[in-house]
């Protein structure tokens, strides 16, 4: 009947499947389109994690200075944060920073401060 047409949690084993055989993690959320805000809580999670995803994915960080061993309140694995999300990360040094600056005139520093209050 046409039942099938409208049931489109009987694909979910199907797909699931697939992705299971693909390698490919997935998660199923379960409820109804109306009147369920703990389903629709779980929906906006989810959406909320791919944003931050994407925005890691695209990103580029800039990292001044290294790291020694003691500074384990703000070390980050940048090797691990790459492989995960991608994304890319410049590593200057603060000498190097001011011979960088050293360089911009003053009109390309109120462009560059105008473009990043668009």
């Amino acid at each position: 009947g046409d039942w099938l047409g409208h049931c489109q949690a009987c694909s979910v084993p199907e797909i699931g499947n697939v992705f299971n055989r693909c390698g490919i993690d997935f998660h199923q959320v379960t409820g109804v389109l109306e009147d369920d805000p703990v389903c629709w809580r779980e929906i906006d999670a989810w959406v909320e994690a791919a944003r931050v995803a994407s925005v890691l994915e695209n990103n580029r960080l800039g990292l001044m200075g290294h790291y020694y061993n003691g500074m384990l309140d703000i070390y980050t694995n940048l090797t691990l944060l790459c492989g995960t999300f991608g994304g890319h990360i410049e590593i200057v040094e603060v000498a190097e920073l001011v011979g960088l600056r050293a360089t911009v005139g003053d009109d390309a520093v109120q462009t560059r401060v105008a473009d990043f209050r668009r």
